[in-house]
Order: structure tokens, then sequence, then C-alpha cells
């Protein structure tokens, strides 16, 4: 398994293609782009707007008659990711789970694979750890 950070705002996809092809699983923690972190990573995060307050997000779900929660997990699973989405909310693990009885069209999943959002990673890139 591969447990990386994964939404979108930040996905790698030549990583997630990489995991598939080699039958790894792919886990993305921050799967709704962590919210709460926002306020405390300080201006150089640009958290505007909130991944779940996204206007394109916002009208997909409205389309749907769904949360923008449920949009982002879905378009996850679409794609073969497992994601941990946390909460302490019972209500919103009731709302994560009911992602199976609808689909993102494909011009749903490409308008939330290209946002376009100028954002950093929420956690430290791996890659620079020594």
């Amino acid at each position: 398994m591969n447990q990386v950070e994964f939404h979108p705002y930040w996905h790698e996809d030549e990583l997630l293609d990489f995991c598939q092809k080699h039958n790894i699983t792919f886990n993305s923690y921050s799967p709704l782009g962590t919210p709460d972190r926002a306020a405390t990573l300080g201006s150089t995060w640009n958290p505007k707007p909130i991944l779940l307050e996204h206007p394109k997000v916002l009208s997909i779900a409205q389309k749907l008659g769904k949360t923008s929660a449920q949009i982002i997990l879905r378009w996850h699973w679409q794609q073969g990711v497992v994601v941990n989405p946390r909460t302490i909310d019972p209500t919103q693990m009731i709302e994560n789970l009911s992602i199976f009885d609808f689909e993102l069209d494909e011009d749903a999943m490409m308008i939330l694979s290209y946002l376009n959002h100028p954002m950093s990673k929420i956690c430290p890139d791996s890659r620079l750890i020594l």
C-alpha cells in the first residue's frame, strides 16, 4: 500500500498510475483537502477557496443532490483510490459512506481533476526529507 496526500487540489497522477499498474493499493489521506488545517498553515498555503466550498464542487454537488464531501470522495473512488476521511461527527461518517448510489460523469471527473488551484501540499514532500 502507498498512502499519500491526494485530493482535487493535489494529485500525483503518475504515482497513481504506477501503483495501479503494479497492483499497489493507493490510499489517500487528506482526501477533502483538510480544511481545518488551512488556518494553521498561514498565507503561503492560500486555502481560498476551501476545497469543500469551491464553486465548481458546489455546482456538481447541487446538480446531483449530494454534499461537496460526497462528490470529492466519489471522485477518489471512481479512480480506484482508497480514502481516509477523518471525522468524529456520526452524521458526517454516514455521509462519507453514502457515495455508492451515484456516479460522476466524465465531465464532472475532468472538472474536479483540473480545478487549477495554486496550492502546496499540506504535508511535507517526503522526497525532501533526508
